[in-house]
């Protein structure tokens, strides 16, 4: 977790990893799950069962930041 996370502050996703946008109204709803290929975000076809999802901030995804890319 804490390399996904550390990745996340150098404004990198890690291929193969989860991401979990989380706000007030699905905090434990996990509709807002997406997978990450390597190059885009997929929202996968079932729930990632005994996989870290990481937490993530509303609009995170859409800031410009945060790509398959280093910076």
């Amino acid at each position: 977790m804490i390399q996904g996370y550390e990745a996340m502050t150098q404004g990198r996703l890690l291929p193969g990893w989860y991401y979990f946008e989380e706000n007030a109204r699905n905090v434990y709803l996990f509709d807002n799950v997406y997978l990450f290929d390597g190059k885009d975000l997929i929202y996968p076809n079932k729930f990632p069962r005994r996989r870290v999802v990481l937490r993530v901030p509303v609009g995170w995804q859409g800031n410009g930041r945060m790509r398959g890319d280093t910076p």
